[in-house]
């Protein structure tokens, strides 16, 4: 009797033979309860250490070596930017299915608009729809 497996195996990618991921996802944790996160592309690396501390960027097209770290370089303020929005979007995918919420629960604390909602196409219209007849109104009872 054979095992059987669901998955991809990883054998083409290993032999440059077959497409990969698009992007890897890293979080960890740091001194004094700080969370890290980084997210990793065919050409860039980001390091997001927060708001304040700013992070690390990296372009492998032109520093494979990672030793420019062209955070705060206004010529990759683009980039930076949809790298840092794409990790979040991750990170948020990853922590709304590690909970076991439902999806009402969810869409109710994301803290999103409906437009926002919408325009990130987290959720389809028809879906909105549905949820203003299950109670979208006690949105305003402290839980948003």
């Amino acid at each position: 009797m054979g095992v059987t497996a669901t998955g991809r195996s990883l054998l083409p990618v290993l032999a440059h033979d077959g497409p990969g991921k698009e992007e890897a996802i890293c979080e960890w944790d740091w001194e004094g309860g700080r969370r890290i996160y980084a997210i990793r592309t065919a050409q860039f690396r980001l390091v997001y250490y927060g708001h304040k501390e700013g992070g690390e960027l990296y372009d492998h097209g032109t520093d494979p070596g990672e030793m420019l770290n062209v955070y705060g370089d206004g010529a990759y303020a683009a980039i930076r930017s949809e790298l840092v929005e794409r990790l979040f979007d991750r990170v948020k995918a990853f922590a709304a299915k590690a909970t076991t919420r439902t999806d009402q629960e969810v869409l109710f604390q994301t803290r999103y608009t409906v437009k926002e909602l919408v325009h990130k196409r987290c959720v389809p219209w028809s879906d909105i729809a549905k949820l203003a007849g299950a109670g979208l109104a006690k949105m305003g009872d402290g839980n948003r």
